[in-house]
């Protein structure tokens, strides 16, 4: 098995989201004609992307703008909205949040993967019933996943110190939703890993992701890719227009 790895230097949602597509293709065999790995390699391969945005509101495909953020206080921050391609809920990402990919050409849930790393810093993390990651019976986690061509891509979000009070300001999730989990508000219901954790740094999880998706395929062979070798920016950019919702 190869195992990839790559990381985003930008922090702009539409070029992240940009790259995680491109990666998705490159996979199915649809990378650039002079990078050094062949299709056959891909083919047993596993590719780790990480990727940090700066405050933005991700929603579901099948998901209406207007009713899952407050539209007026959106604009009037200018805070980005993204319409993701996999399903689910709507989500607020800001610097203060480690986005993660994992692509492979069969079916594979890494939920054990992230909740592993999260737990060698003293916390018993674990997954719902649905596709959240838990502390303490609160959401610090949440994926998402996309099947197609034989490619499956499974995607999510970690909370380790992101901004609460923007997150429940700028998402208006529905009250039937929270009433379901017993709670009055999202500040209940999610929190981040700093809180339990104060000393824990962005490196610190990331390292401890990539270590754990080392150790889960073992005897594998890492490699590290370049983005700006791999994909053309001008193509990032065409593509980050795919998720750019006007609003």
């Amino acid at each position: 098995m190869n195992l990839l790895l790559m990381k985003s230097n930008s922090h702009n949602p539409y070029i992240n989201f940009a790259i995680e597509d491109l990666a998705f293709h490159y996979m199915k065999g649809g990378g650039s004609s002079d990078n050094s790995h062949n299709n056959e390699e891909k083919n047993e391969a596993i590719l780790l992307y990480f990727w940090i945005n700066e405050p933005s509101v991700i929603i579901g495909r099948n998901q209406n703008p207007e009713i899952e953020c407050n539209i007026n206080l959106v604009k009037h921050d200018g805070i980005h909205v993204v319409k993701r391609k996999t399903g689910g809920g709507a989500v607020y990402h800001d610097c203060g949040n480690l986005n993660f990919t994992f692509i492979r050409n069969e079916k594979s849930d890494h939920k054990n993967t992230v909740c592993d790393a999260v737990s060698k810093f003293g916390l018993k993390a674990y997954p719902s019933d649905r596709n959240d990651l838990m502390i303490c019976g609160r959401k610090f986690s949440g994926f998402a996943a996309l099947s197609e061509a034989n490619m499956y891509l499974q995607h999510g979000t970690l909370m380790l110190n992101v901004n609460l009070k923007n997150l429940t300001k700028y998402l208006t999730p529905a009250k039937s939703k929270l009433q379901q989990h017993g709670i009055r508000s999202v500040e209940q219901r999610v929190c981040n890993i700093s809180e339990y954790i104060p000393t824990i740094t962005m490196l610190d999880i990331e390292e401890s992701i990539c270590e754990q998706f080392i150790a889960t395929y073992p005897n594998s062979k890492l490699t590290i890719l370049d983005i700006n070798k791999e994909f053309d920016m001008k193509t990032i950019e065409e593509h980050s227009n795919l998720y750019r919702v006007n609003i």
